[in-house]
């Protein structure tokens, strides 16, 4: 009769490896694999200073050669999908500020300054879809 035991990642049931010394936690699957290195490299990042070290020196060095900013423009090229939700995520999140932020800040005759090419400011109207952040600079003109 063969041993089994119930997979700590996916649940199955599954045989025992008669080789392994310690009792067994995780399946052959890759996924469950994955896991089982995750949960190490996890445990060993909490309990070891030197792992913890070497594990960060490993992370400057490859920041280094991958900066974030290139990593993002590549990644937003090969995925247009992303770049497209992306999108349409941040119109839907804009939308539901604006709503909040009209009802509530923004008065319609509030007035913004923007930054123009040649370092001046133009002052304007606030327009119905613009996206106004509460912090920002604000201009309150006083009639003479």
């Amino acid at each position: 009769m063969t041993r089994t035991f119930t997979c700590q990642h996916c649940g199955k049931l599954s045989r025992l490896n008669p080789r392994l010394k310690v009792k067994q936690k995780f399946c052959s699957d890759k996924e469950c694999q994955n896991a089982r290195i995750n949960a190490w490299k996890k445990r060993q990042h909490a309990s070891s200073a030197d792992y913890r070290e070497k594990n960060n020196e490993k992370l400057k060095v490859w920041r280094k050669n991958y900066p974030a900013d290139q990593y993002q423009k590549q990644y937003r090229a090969e995925h247009p999908q992303y770049k497209d939700r992306n999108r349409e995520l941040q119109k839907a999140r804009n939308k539901r500020r604006i709503t909040s932020l009209v009802s509530t800040t923004i008065k319609p005759s509030s007035l913004i300054l923007q930054l123009q090419d040649d370092g001046g400011y133009v002052l304007s109207k606030v327009k119905k879809n613009m996206i106004v952040k509460r912090n920002a600079l604000s201009l309150e003109v006083i009639g003479t």
